[in-house]
């Protein structure tokens, strides 16, 4: 008898195992919104990560050293892109563990969409805003 039961809970062991790994519709539509949002907010991200580069290039490079040339924000849009692409297999491994830290019932979507949102709206403009104070109260004080 201890035998049977013991068979009997491997067998419902990995059948619930089983069950675990099916994906549901929701997680595979989810999936797939991802790829344009993915793009759309890497694009989103880029333009702005390139204009606070060109501005901070302005105030930190250029102030001390007259003689580099000027990044306009084309030109820094293009190598925030580029550091970007060549950072994306972390920050993309990083997100994979993120994720399987969450609860199960947790909407994965729904947190993606809320850290690129924070990301575009609160951080980038915290940190041009930083950037310039920085520049403003200390740099141009004392050059």
């Amino acid at each position: 008898m201890d035998d049977n039961e013991e068979v009997k809970k491997d067998v419902e062991e990995k059948v619930e195992k089983k069950e675990e790994k099916v994906i549901s519709l929701g997680d595979a539509i989810a999936g797939i919104l991802r790829v344009p949002l993915f793009f759309g907010f890497s694009c989103i991200n880029n333009i702005v990560e390139g204009f606070i580069l060109s501005k901070m290039w302005l105030w930190f490079i250029m102030s001390k050293f007259p003689h580099v040339p000027v990044i306009s924000w084309i030109d820094a849009f293009g190598i925030s892109w580029m550091i970007n692409f060549i950072l994306n297999d972390i920050r993309t491994a990083s997100m994979m563990n993120a994720d399987a830290l969450l609860p199960k019932d947790t909407d994965v979507l729904s947190v993606y969409i809320s850290k690129n949102l924070t990301k575009i709206f609160i951080n980038h403009p915290l940190t041009l805003l930083v950037a310039w104070s920085w520049w403003k109260l200390v740099i141009l004080r004392h050059p």
